[in-house]
């Protein structure tokens, strides 16, 4: 995912999420330090992977979020640099039937203040190979 954020604030990229409390699949978003997070929940559980800097910096990043059910973890990577991971601490099925939400939560709330260049989710945790390809087949739209 390519985001650019030129304001402080949280703003959700992209989510599979509508509802506080609520099961969700996935998150992406920025929080109220305009740090990138993934973030997955059961209802009960909802642990988070953060990166650790800010991105308000009016600059395009390419931000790679993912859940590894096999290995239970989750992770985000901004440009590249290395996956800050963290335990997957859900139990049971997290889908839901909420609708793809880009730019703000599905209920509307916590809008993005910048750009989203493009999305690509995939059903399986990509090697550093794959995600490393797709950065570079599509950097020079935004860097």
């Amino acid at each position: 995912t390519w985001a650019y954020n030129n304001a402080s604030g949280s703003g959700a990229i992209v989510e599979k999420w509508a509802a506080v409390g609520a099961t969700y699949p996935y998150t992406i978003k920025l929080n109220g330090s305009n740090v990138p997070i993934f973030e997955c929940s059961d209802g009960t559980n909802s642990p988070s992977a953060s990166w650790g800097s800010n991105i308000n910096d009016s600059k395009w990043h390419f931000i790679y979020g993912y859940r590894n059910i096999a290995a239970d973890t989750i992770g985000i990577s901004v440009d590249l640099g290395t996956v800050v991971e963290a335990t997957d601490t859900t139990v049971g099925d997290i889908t839901n039937t909420d609708v793809l939400s880009i730019g703000a939560r599905g209920n509307g709330g916590i809008p993005l203040n910048g750009k989203i260049g493009e999305i690509d989710l995939r059903n399986r945790v990509l090697s550093a190979q794959e995600i490393q390809q797709i950065y570079l087949s599509t950097k020079f739209r935004y860097v």
